[in-house]
């Protein structure tokens, strides 16, 4: 297995807003005020989706740095929907639009996407999960 990530998450009292870091970099998530907090910063579905996003671009990135193929700005918009899966579980549906500057022939683009699809955070999210939850 690869080496082991750690997040560490500290919610503010009386309050949904939360200062996450990894040690080297912090980012604020909330939910939104129609759910009782305070909006300044994601929530964390738009979490999971930002790492998503980021995955696939720089995924693209690279394949394209590999093929020779230089994209300009590339652009990722992300949307889900989600409802009842099988028991307590969930079913979503992720759609990803992705977009660059240069135009690029069709079996450049089929490949670019191609790698896209097979992006870390993609086969993650795809794949199986053991989650324990403990008391430290």
């Amino acid at each position: 297995m690869a080496t082991p990530k750690t997040i560490t998450i500290t919610n503010k009292a009386n309050s949904y807003e939360s200062l996450i870091t990894n040690g080297r970099h912090t980012v604020i998530a909330d939910e939104p005020e129609d759910l009782g907090g305070t909006d300044k910063g994601m929530d964390p579905v738009e979490l999971v989706l930002a790492g998503l996003a980021e995955c696939k671009v720089v995924t693209v990135r690279a394949k394209a740095n590999k093929l020779g193929v230089e994209l300009g700005e590339i652009r990722a918009t992300l949307s889900i929907e989600t409802g009842k899966g099988e028991g307590r579980n969930l079913a979503s549906n992720i759609e990803v639009k992705l977009d660059w500057d240069t135009a690029t022939s069709e079996e450049i683009t089929e490949k670019i996407l191609g790698a896209a699809g097979r992006c870390y955070v993609h086969r993650l999210l795809q794949g199986s999960f053991d989650i324990s939850t403990t008391r430290a």
